[in-house]
């Protein structure tokens, strides 16, 4: 009798069906293709038909690109920065500043800054308290003092979603805060280190750190890398076409990159996916 069974590598019948790339086009204004699958990702990641973003200059970037990271905070637009995982990694400073970001979090954190944020935690203090508490603890090591409440207020208003920069007010009032992040970075850090990364970092503490500390509160028991695989802090990480591909038969027609200036790609980052800087 010829075995019937499935083989090893054959999805289960009660496996939910994977979900293809879906793509936004709007003709000459707007075109994305969302991939949420981690097995997609990984298959377009070491596809090499994609990079990251200041693979290009700032100015070949889409229109739409160029409008929304200006208003975030991984692009400071006055000074033509972006945040270091958004260089490609010819980039001549690339390994340098990954290199310094990787020195001063393997720094860690004292005793008794993991008892202060241990007691917010236990009193389930507010997020705004949660976030100046994160704030200070993750970037003294940066600028050798606490950063000022006026620029942990900014950090809050950079815009988080596309979607928000489609609003006047807020697309305006990101821009305003990214630039005044930026120029308290560039006057108080060592001249030789990276502005944007470290404004980045204010900016990230901020907006995200409560929350994840609440996730792992909330999933004490599970292993670290199993709750931020779930419950990723940064659930979108874009990439740019950087030639024609079809991406192993995931999109149906070969012209989707035609035009590199007009493909990016939100990847959401779950489901073990891990999308390395």
């Amino acid at each position: 009798m010829v075995n019937s069974s499935p083989p090893a590598n054959a999805p289960s019948r009660h496996s939910p069906p994977r979900q293809k790339p879906r793509r936004i086009n709007l003709p000459f204004l707007l075109d994305v293709v969302v991939v949420s699958e981690a097995a997609h990702i990984r298959q377009i990641e070491k596809s090499g038909d994609v990079d990251r973003l200041h693979a290009y200059a700032t100015e070949a970037l889409p229109w739409w690109v160029q409008f929304y990271f200006r208003s975030t905070k991984f692009h400071d637009r006055d000074r033509d920065l972006w945040f270091c995982p958004f260089e490609a990694s010819f980039y001549p400073t690339y390994a340098t500043r990954r290199a310094y970001l990787e020195e001063k979090s393997a720094e860690g954190y004292s005793q008794a800054d993991v008892q202060r944020i241990a007691h917010l935690l236990e009193t389930n203090a507010a997020d705004d308290e949660l976030a100046r508490a994160m704030v200070q603890i993750v970037n003294k090591r940066f600028f050798g003092q606490e950063v000022p409440p006026e620029i942990i207020e900014a950090a809050k208003h950079t815009v988080q979603q596309l979607t928000e920069a489609l609003v006047p007010l807020k697309h305006e009032q990101g821009v305003q805060a990214q630039a005044k992040i930026m120029n308290y970075c560039e006057h108080s850090l060592p001249k030789n280190v990276h502005p944007l990364d470290v404004g980045h970092n204010i900016g990230e503490v901020v907006q995200a750190t409560a929350g994840s500390l609440k996730t792992l509160k909330q999933n004490a028991g599970r292993s670290v890398e199993d709750i931020f695989t779930e419950h990723a802090p940064t659930e979108q990480v874009p990439r740019i076409a950087v030639r024609a591909s079809t991406f192993n038969g995931l999109q149906n027609c070969r012209s989707l990159c035609y035009n590199k200036r007009y493909l990016v790609h939100l990847w959401h980052r779950r489901l073990g996916t891990c999308v390395r800087f």
